[in-house]
């Protein structure tokens, strides 16, 4: 492995540490999204698709309280970085 894969792996466990710092954000986005998913999902199982409810209201409905917009961001950027590093890894393999 070259420089590049090293670089890879570097980055890939800094995404790692930042998705880890964000954790919290990452457990709201999940029941945040799940939330939105099944609301709007028994809106059209009753055949009434505009009464879904918006995006704010699932949001108060969810018991959790808001996550800061930095581990949001930090969750974001890990992520990327993750998936930086695993392309950077494949092409020092592949080249």
């Amino acid at each position: 492995m070259d420089v590049v894969g090293l670089i890879g792996v570097l980055v890939f466990f800094a995404g790692l540490h930042l998705t880890w710092f964000a954790r919290d954000a990452v457990l709201y986005w999940i029941e945040f999204a799940v939330t939105t998913w099944r609301s709007a999902l028994r809106a059209l199982l009753n055949n009434h698709p505009a009464d879904a409810p918006a995006v704010s209201a699932v949001a108060r409905e969810s018991g959790r309280s808001q996550v800061p917009a930095t581990h949001t961001l930090c969750m974001v950027g890990g992520i990327g970085l993750i998936f930086l590093g695993q392309l950077l890894v494949v092409l020092a393999l592949l080249f």
